[in-house]
């Protein structure tokens, strides 16, 4: 029993030995990291403040990098869009988020990269090195002469220099409403140096276009369907010459279906409207007359309330504006019509020439005939019944039907002759939308 037990605790210490060498010999993992991130066996945080503080040291950020006097300092720009904010027509502004891409060189930010723990790359804030003063010219308020806010910058090792700093760009633009609702603008954002002319610095863009890479399509309204950029001179009076980049983009207002509904509804209420000179109850044509005019009419106060204020009106407010218009006249042609065949007055003889009333409702009368002594039958015609059927009017006037059934037959002329130039008038207008 004695023996057993000191069997047993042999074990147990000769265990305890072995697992506290493991703990000791192995060690751990968390404890043996340095603070900071290993680059090639370097610290790259102090790799990146060493070469900073080195490059920095007798740096001047008001002096612009050039390489010698004879040199000009290049600049290329490209704009990268990234949303649209807002078209405002009614003011006439477009409002946009976009990123100002520009790169340069600069002698001072140069470094040996394999003395450097093979650093390709080193940011900077920009209050530490030089940035081109690029200000957007045609902006909407002139106030805001910030329109960027704060980025670093990037400069690699052989001395190139970029900075994308974000903005929000807001300008005027010359906006017409001509072709609404299919109505497009081309908007300019004009980028230039604010104190330097093209003799010690020039700007350029690498891209004919403004990038859309980043593009969100937020905006349902509206759609890019173009842009262009180009770099422009211009001449002050005494010959110093600057440069500016303009960047082009051009957008359409997209038809939604309510703006469809705009679109068509004038033209189906003039359609409709060819049938008021040909209802027959005076009753029925008035109520229906009535009902289109009200229909036109609040239409036409639906269509001014959103469509947007603008000195040059749409064409398309021709056709509002000339429908309820056209409806009234052809409601009271039909009311004169109306009254026009009701008329039982004497018929001019202009009108019976017109409507051959003469020929069909005067009958002469019947020949008479006699037999003379010798049994043979003579033929006689009075003097009357030689008179011509066109002057039988001056002999017997006419009756109060047949002259309210020449009128009539007048006025049906008359409502031909009227539908042809209502139907010539709405085709007119409604080309109106397209042609002008």
């Amino acid at each position: 029993m004695t023996l057993s037990l000191y069997f047993l605790m042999v074990v147990v210490g000769i265990l305890q030995c072995h697992v506290y060498s493991s703990q000791k010999t192995t060690p751990n993992p968390a404890s043996t990291q340095k603070p900071g991130t290993l680059f090639k066996g370097h610290d790259r945080s102090l790799v990146e403040r060493k070469l900073r503080d080195r490059l920095l040291e007798k740096y001047d950020k008001a002096i612009m990098p050039n390489m010698n006097d004879s040199a000009l300092f290049h600049v290329t720009a490209e704009l990268i869009l990234t949303g649209i904010q807002e078209v405002d027509v009614k003011n006439q502004r477009i409002h946009v988020t976009a990123w100002l891409k520009m790169e340069w060189y600069d002698s001072r930010l140069v470094w040996n990269a394999s003395q450097n723990a093979n650093l390709l790359s080193l940011p900077f804030n920009q209050a530490d090195i030089y940035l081109p003063e690029i200000l957007l010219f045609n902006r909407y308020r002139a106030r805001d002469s910030e329109i960027f806010g704060t980025s670093m910058a990037v400069a690699y090792w052989h001395g190139e220099v970029m900075w994308l700093p974000a903005g929000t760009l807001e300008v005027p633009c010359n906006m017409s409403l001509a072709t609404w609702p299919y109505d497009t603008h081309e908007c300019v954002f004009i980028f230039g140096h604010a104190s330097r002319d093209n003799s010690s610095f020039e700007m350029y863009t690498d891209s004919p276009v403004v990038s859309l890479d980043s593009f969100s399509f937020t905006q349902i309204d509206w759609k890019v369907i173009s842009t262009r950029a180009a770099r422009f001179q211009f001449y002050n009076d005494i010959g110093d010459g600057y440069d500016n980049l303009r960047f082009y983009i051009t957008v359409q207002r997209e038809i939604l279906p309510f703006l469809r509904s705009i679109f068509l509804a004038p033209h189906v209420l003039l359609l409709t409207s060819l049938s008021i000179l040909w209802i027959a109850d005076a009753n029925v044509r008035v109520v229906y007359a009535a009902g289109e005019l009200a229909t036109s009419l609040l239409f036409a106060a639906y269509f001014w309330s959103v469509i947007p204020a603008t000195r040059e009106p749409p064409k398309f407010a021709y056709l509002v504006a000339g429908t309820p218009i056209l409806i009234f006249l052809s409601l009271l042609c039909s009311f004169l019509l109306d009254l026009l065949s009701a008329c039982c007055g004497p018929c001019p003889t202009w009108l019976k020439t017109l409507t051959n009333s003469s020929c069909k409702m005067t009958t002469p009368r019947p020949l008479s005939s006699k037999t003379d002594t010798n049994g043979s039958r003579l033929l006689t015609i009075s003097t009357e019944q030689l008179v011509l059927t066109a002057d039988i009017h001056d002999v017997a006037p006419l009756s109060v039907a047949e002259q309210n059934r020449i009128w009539r037959a007048f006025s049906d002329i008359l409502r031909m002759v009227l539908f042809f130039l209502y139907s010539t008038a709405c085709g007119l207008l409604a080309l109106l939308t397209v042609v002008l």
